[in-house]
């Protein structure tokens, strides 16, 4: 099953500025080069340094980024004290935002923080899951940011409702000469969750024009459960905790529809990696427990390539075009236990019902898999535009396009009419053969699901 999802985004701006600063006769052009280095627009559209502005503004450049060793922006957001992480790349499971992070300055809500790349806008996340609209940072490569100013304070009255918490400004790169290439590789103690990164960049400028571009690769391998011991198993109690292992099982539990209470399938193991035997009262209420951790993904494999492009050329002195261009593509995958299925009845002639009477089950269906979640995003933002100025005053018009598309994908879930049918002796291509949901480890011929 594939869920597409996606949202496009348009945007035309015309800005006009009032000078900046005023220059001194007697100040040398060294001077003047450098007051325009310290010039920040986020949070205003008046020009100013941060030292200057109503707003604290934060900075982190390119350098501080790389000695982080942060390969996401879904990481940089992690470790930001202001912001209150409600979206990271660690979402798992049926989730529909696995392989998304975003921006949740205060923690005030994923559409109170405004996320701009170079000022502007980018599509939110073309998610079909139910949230607020974010946008998914881990759809602008690392390799391509110049610096980020984080504006603490809200902005709503420049920038609107989109800004109560704050604003985030993600400057890209625009001023590279020659080709370099970068690399990494991480790996965890235990050998496995392998990450490997993979940048190039470059650029060639002449007197009027400036061209820049960046390629980026990353890859992130998995790493289950079951593959570190403190979180293998969900059962505490040798540790002071309680049993936490469900009791949707497999072996399932049996609500007795006559003699009433609830019995464990008679093949539940009293103790075992995956199940065990939780005897509440003695013949009226014994559950068998599921160690679903087994099954799931503590780090979910991840594939994500990015591509930005800037260009800038100058017609004459006070009139600039430019232009921008980012894609990315980002896939994840993130595996859950098998189905859970509750309350499903079986009938007391079922050829296999140990219980002799009508049941109503808490299982899970081993034999049709572990459950797997796909999810690929494609995020494009193009732009183009012209800035210069006129008697010291800047102006500056573009138009852009923005959009961010999501195809969510699962395999292995059950059909419940169909399932219902099967443990009625209706399934398989004729329809007249039983599933059978009990015994430990029970395996189906594939026709009978």
């Amino acid at each position: 099953m594939v869920l597409p999802n996606s949202t496009l985004l348009f945007s035309c701006t015309l800005m006009l500025v009032s000078p900046a600063w005023s220059q001194d006769e007697d100040e040398s052009e060294d001077e003047y080069e450098a007051v325009m280095e310290e010039v920040h627009i986020t949070g205003s559209h008046i020009k100013r340094s941060n030292l200057d502005s109503p707003s604290p503004v934060l900075i982190f450049d390119a350098a501080q980024l790389l000695d982080t060793g942060i390969t996401t922006l879904g990481e940089f957001a992690r470790y930001l004290p202001q912001n209150a992480e409600t979206m990271g790349d660690s979402q798992s499971g049926g989730s529909p935002f696995q392989g998304s992070s975003s921006f949740n300055l205060r923690g005030i809500g994923l559409d109170a923080t405004l996320t701009l790349v170079n000022g502007r806008r980018i599509a939110p996340f073309g998610s079909s899951g139910d949230a607020s609209p974010f946008v998914d940072i881990n759809s602008i490569p690392v390799a391509a940011i110049e610096r980020i100013e984080v504006l603490k304070d809200g902005a709503s009255a420049i920038y609107g409702s989109e800004a109560v918490a704050g604003v985030v400004n993600i400057i890209t790169r625009k001023k590279i000469e020659g080709v370099t290439v970068e690399g990494g590789y991480m790996t965890t103690t235990e050998g496995d969750g392998d990450e490997w990164d993979v940048n190039i960049s470059g650029g060639w400028n002449n007197s009027l024009t400036r061209l820049t571009g960046t390629l980026s690769y990353f890859s992130r391998d998995v790493i289950y459960n079951r593959d570190r011991e403190w979180s293998s198993d969900l059962d505490f109690r040798d540790r002071g905790g309680p049993n936490r292992r469900s009791t949707l099982s497999s072996p399932p539990n049996a609500r007795l529809q006559e003699s009433g209470g609830g019995m464990a399938d008679p093949a539940c193991p009293i103790q075992s990696d995956l199940n065990s035997l939780d005897i509440i009262v003695p013949g009226v209420l014994e559950l068998c427990r599921f160690n679903w951790a087994h099954f799931v993904t503590l780090q979910q494999p991840s594939d994500r390539f990015g591509l930005t492009a800037s260009l800038e050329h100058a017609f004459r002195p006070g009139l600039t075009l430019f232009a921008e261009f980012l894609y990315t593509r980002n896939k994840t995958e993130s595996v859950g236990a098998p189905t859970p299925i509750q309350r499903i009845f079986v009938p007391e002639y079922h050829p296999d019902n140990p219980f002799g009477e009508d049941v109503l089950l808490d299982m899970r269906t081993l034999d049709t898999g572990d459950r797997g979640f796909k999810t690929t995003v494609t995020t494009w933002r193009a732009l183009v535009g012209l800035r210069g100025d006129v008697s010291g005053w800047d102006w500056e018009t573009a138009l852009m396009a923005s959009e961010s598309m999501s195809d969510d994908s699962r395999v292995n879930s059950v059909l419940a009419q169909e399932f219902g049918d099967a443990l009625l002796g209706l399934g398989g291509p004729n329809g007249d053969q039983f599933y059978n949901p009990f015994g430990l480890d029970t395996q189906n011929d594939q026709r009978s699901e």
